[in-house]
């Protein structure tokens, strides 16, 4: 789990050091987008899923996800063979459920927490309050599928 300070500390080396990143060419912008103005753009994928793409790059995704709080989490989870997952939770609260080698670990989530999930972890996302759980993700594709 990282704080907010190390995500603004390591994200310009996890990008820099992303395979087959190129370097900014010419004639490439700046895009600014208002938080505020996107929750209001999600597009719903199930009751309890909602998610909009704001940037992609040949070898990265990002965006804002929703997740609503639901009497029984949806127990699938996901499982990026090829991809780093780095998330910021904005608002809500909720858990982060990872199984790996046969061990599910729980880590609770709240405003300003930061976790990355190597390529190749099960998991999944679940609010656990009376908000909706915000997180703003950044899928980082890695050399090879683990």
């Amino acid at each position: 789990v990282f704080t907010q300070e190390d995500l603004v500390r390591e994200l310009p080396s996890l990008l820099r050091n992303t395979p087959g990143r190129e370097k900014d060419s010419p004639g490439q912008g700046v895009e600014v987008l208002e938080l505020e103005n996107l929750r209001n753009k999600l597009e719903r994928l199930s009751r309890e899923l909602a998610r909009r793409v704001c940037f992609r790059g040949e070898r990265y995704e990002s965006g804002l996800i929703s997740f609503q709080p639901q009497p029984e989490p949806d127990p699938k989870q996901i499982v990026h063979t090829d991809k780093d997952v780095v998330c910021h939770v904005l608002s809500g609260q909720g858990r982060l459920r990872l199984n790996r080698a046969e061990k599910t670990e729980m880590i609770l989530l709240k405003a300003g927490t930061v976790v990355r999930i190597s390529s190749g972890i099960a998991h999944d996302f679940a609010a656990s309050g009376p908000e909706e759980l915000m997180i703003w993700y950044l899928l980082i594709t890695t050399t090879s599928p683990r």
